[in-house]
């Protein structure tokens, strides 16, 4: 291996994984960023995500503390966390990380988003949606935005309004066949049988397989 120590290389190396699809190699290659730098905010990020991404959110919580203790006032980090911790139940201290990237900076838009899905959680609807309303207001463009106000509209029965947003971010990332699949379990959710079957297909294509093949109910 060329220039095992290169930090920089080994997180380029793990960002390329993930694009690939290889969660596992991008997790060692982080855990070598880790050891040789354990003060890497990087690291601790991309490997959270990765834990989020499996539902593993108490190691995803870990390197989410650890990433704050390096960068206290890291906005990403905050809003990441947060999430995570409404993943676990834990809303108290999920406001806390979302209020806290609010403060460190309410143009970017994060903290409302991560205070729209507390909000979802403790079921006050409306306040969840004017959060996330307020976060589209600040970054209209940003698909990240868009993907959780989806995923709001999905549940509360909105699926029209999550399916436009769904759009945006497919235009954004087409080849992602997990967003397409999840287009296509909302629309078989409004009867549209049809465009269902074209995502579903259209994701397994992509998936070249590795795709769940069973349609949802």
């Amino acid at each position: 291996e060329r220039y095992p120590d290169n930090l920089s290389a080994r997180l380029a190396r793990a960002s390329a994984h993930l694009q690939k699809q290889e969660p596992d190699a991008a997790l060692s290659d982080y855990a070598k960023v880790i050891e040789l730098d354990p003060k890497n905010t990087y690291a601790y990020l991309g490997r959270a995500r990765i834990h989020g991404t499996r539902r593993d959110f108490i190691h995803a919580i870990a390197d989410y503390d650890q990433a704050l203790l390096v960068h206290p006032d890291n906005v990403i980090v905050h809003v990441d966390r947060g999430l995570a911790y409404i993943r676990t139940g834990d809303v108290d201290r999920a406001m806390v990380d979302c209020d806290r990237a609010v403060e460190i900076s309410p143009q970017t838009g994060g903290g409302q988003l991560c205070r729209g899905r507390v909000y979802f959680a403790k079921g006050n609807r409306e306040r969840a949606l004017a959060e996330l309303d307020q976060t589209m207001s600040i970054k209209p463009r940003h698909e990240y935005f868009y993907y959780f106000r989806a995923e709001s509209f999905s549940q509360l029965g909105e699926f029209d309004r999550a399916i436009a947003d769904l759009d945006v971010v497919i235009k954004a990332d087409p080849k992602n066949q997990a967003l397409i699949r999840e287009r296509g379990t909302v629309k078989s959710k409004i009867g549209d049988g049809v465009g269902a079957e074209a995502d579903f297909r259209r994701a397994e294509a992509l998936g070249s397989g590795n795709t769940d093949p069973v349609r949802p109910k």
